[in-house]
Formats: C-alpha cells, structure tokens, sequence
C-alpha cells in the first residue's frame, strides 16, 4: 500500500501545481524560479525527487524523466507548428531584432546593443534547434515504417500525409535566403559569424537530410502500394476460392486455367553487371583483385610529396556554377514566366550543350524537384516513353514535354 500511496502522491502533485510545470518547461526551459508563487510547487515536487536544483542559485529543474514525458506529450503538437514556429521565427530575426541592434549600435547604446546581441544569438540557436527537431521528426516515421498503422490503404494515406508535411518545411527552408542574410549582418563581426557562418551551415545540413528522407518515404509509399496491390490480388484469390469446399490445389489441375493466364513470353537474359548496384560491390571488388595490375614506365613522373597547409587560412575560391544546371534552370524559369512549352530533345540541342540526353533529362527533373510546391504545381510534365524490348512490362523514357500546367 506504501509503494501505491506515494504513486497516487507524486501524481497529485503534478495535478496540483500543472500550470507552474508546464509553464516551466514549455517558457523557461524547465526552470522553475524561486518566488513565493512557486514555493510550494518546489516543496511538493522536491518530496517525490521531481526536481533538481543548480548550484549557483536557487532556481529548480525539472526531473529529466518529466520532462521526457513532457516532450512526448507535445510532440503531435510540435509536429503541426514545426514549419510555423521556424518562419515565425526567422521573420522575428530579420525584420526586428537585427534591426533593432544595428540601430542601437549606429546609435551607440551600449546597454541595448548588448541585449539585442543575447537576443539574437538565442533567437538563431533556437532556430537551429527547431530545424534539427523538425528533420529528426521525419526520421522518426522513416524508421519506424508506419507500422503503428495496420490496414494498408490508411498506411499509405499517413505516409502520403507525411510527405506533404516535409515538401511544406522544405518549402519553408527555402525561404532561408543566404544573400539576405549575409547582407543583413554587414560588417559587424558578430552578425557575420553568426548569421554568414554559423546559420547557413546547419540550414544545408538539415535540407541535405530532409530531401534524403523524403525520397526514402516516398520509396517507402511505392513499396507499400506495391505490398497493397498484392494483397488485393491474394484476397481476390482467396474470395473466389472460399465456399468452394472441394478445391484443392495441384499440378493437375493447371490444365484447366486459361491460356492466357498459363503462357509467359519467352525473355532473353542477356549477362551484364550493373555497377550502379550496392549489392554486386562485393562481386566487382573480387573481381577487380584478380586483375592483373600494369607495370609502370619510366615515362611516368614520380610523384613528388606536398605540404599540406592550413586551408582555413587560405582565401576563398569561387566556384563558377555547372553550365548544364544553369542551362536547365533557366528552361524552367522561361516555362514558369514566359508559358513556354517545349521538349528536352530540342531545348538540348537550342542549348548548345554537350552532354548525353538522360543527364539532360535528369537535371530537368532534378530542378523541377528542387521547386517549391507552388511552382511545381504551375508545371506540366509529360514523359514519352516506349516497352522495353527484352522486358515488355518495362517502360524507357527518351523524351520530357514541359508545358505549363493551363
């Protein structure tokens, strides 16, 4: 009965100071501070070892254990606003707060300048926060298959409304315009570090990783698709075979199924490695130890060693930009500003560009896909395609319309 009473306690006491510990771990990251108001939620919860004190003051923290309970009771709630808070956010960064300290530091206020700079550093570590809790999100579905969801076609539903959910924070990521803010911190070296340095690298960082997830969901939605249609198949089987009590299976009796649904064509495999294939590494690289390695000339220069010097002292190098992307790019804004319509076939040979039709073909896909929602929905694209020759259920793509979607 003891181990029963302090149960029924320590939840009564979270009962009764509720307001005080979710105002603490949702504005004060958990601190509770020491007043006459909170005195008595520091003693109740002190009792059942709910809290911690720091050493340097008298203020309380929450037990790591309640604030894991917490965290997992806000998470739905966190998932829906995770695009809102980071655009809220950013909007507060840039058209208030550094505002408002370059204005103090123009002004020489000292005082405010200072706390303008607490601000924003709190304001852009927050937001990193909230950019690796919102991607981290995305990994948790990922990983756990949606398994939670049992019927088929609602399991598909879910992922799809995930995947909504990460092309809308995507789009919201997008915003981040890395120009704007290296001309919003000017010279002030602490607005560069942070906002020029600091911010941009997690920013790519976390779209590196969200972009990944989301082609990995929707392989995970194809596969599913895949798994439903199947089920359907067997259940249609199933069905038909149900009230026949005196069906038995067997060689036999394939004499009586359709001819239609008893012939394959005869398929031509032809041997060819794929090298592009994770699970014939193995096999490559076996192969590739038994060849038989080349002597070497005297003709060939002897390598000469070099010192390796500390680049983060050297200046920086501009990297001009890949004329095929560039290429590309410039199709699609042409299609979204001017609705023209034209195919990849004769926009490869109008540009000029040496290089193979499929990678011009998978960079205009590549920055189709890069487009926000919005745009991409201003875009019509249709592949022109044929059977494949050995493999009828096969479709080879040679050509891409794009259009805009009238």
């Amino acid at each position: 009965m003891s181990a029963e009473h302090d149960a029924q306690a320590a939840i009564s006491a979270l009962y009764n100071h509720r307001q005080t510990i979710v105002r603490a771990h949702i504005n004060d990251r958990g601190t509770i501070p020491d007043s006459e108001d909170t005195n008595a939620a520091i003693t109740a919860l002190k009792s059942h070892r709910l809290v911690w004190f720091h050493p340097e003051d008298e203020a309380a923290q929450l037990n790591g254990f309640l604030s894991q309970l917490l965290d997992h009771t806000l998470r739905n709630f966190r998932r829906q606003m995770a695009s809102e808070i980071i655009s809220g956010i950013l909007e507060n960064l840039q058209n208030h707060l550094v505002v408002d300290y370059l204005e103090a530091k123009k002004r020489c206020l000292q005082q405010d300048q200072e706390r303008l700079k607490t601000e924003i550093t709190g304001c852009i570590y927050d937001l990193i926060d909230r950019l690796i809790q919102s991607v981290t999100v995305f990994a948790q579905y990922l990983s756990s298959g949606f398994t939670y969801v049992s019927d088929l076609e609602l399991r598909m539903r879910e992922n799809q409304r995930v995947i909504r959910m990460g092309e809308k924070l995507n789009d919201v990521i997008k915003e981040f315009d890395m120009e704007e803010l290296d001309h919003l911190a000017g010279n002030d070296e602490d607005l560069r570090r942070l906002l020029s340095r600091t911010l941009p690298r997690y920013i790519e960082r976390a779209q590196t990783e969200l972009v990944n997830t989301l082609h990995q969901l929707t392989a995970l939605l194809n596969s599913t698709r895949e798994g439903a249609k199947r089920s359907r198949l067997i259940g249609a089987f199933e069905r038909a075979y149900a009230n026949d009590k005196g069906f038995e299976p067997s060689i036999d009796g394939l004499v009586n199924i359709p001819r239609i649904l008893n012939w394959v064509q005869n398929q031509t495999v032809l041997p060819w490695v794929n090298s592009g294939d994770a699970s014939a590494e193995l096999v490559l690289a076996g192969y590739c130890q038994g060849l038989v390695k080349a002597p070497k000339t005297d003709d060939e220069p002897e390598g000469t060693p070099v010192t390796i010097e500390d680049a983060t002292e050297l200046p920086s190098l501009e990297l001009r930009p890949d004329p095929i992307v560039s290429a590309a790019d410039d199709l699609i804004q042409c299609v979204l500003i001017d609705g023209l319509k034209t195919t990849a076939s004769k926009s490869l040979i109008a540009s000029e560009i040496d290089c193979p039709m499929s990678l011009w073909m998978g960079v205009l896909m590549n920055c189709i896909h890069s487009l926000s929602s919005e745009k991409r929905g201003r875009l019509k694209v249709t592949f022109i395609e044929e059977n494949d020759f050995l493999y009828p259920d096969n479709y080879s793509v040679y050509d891409i319309v794009i259009g805009p979607n009238l």
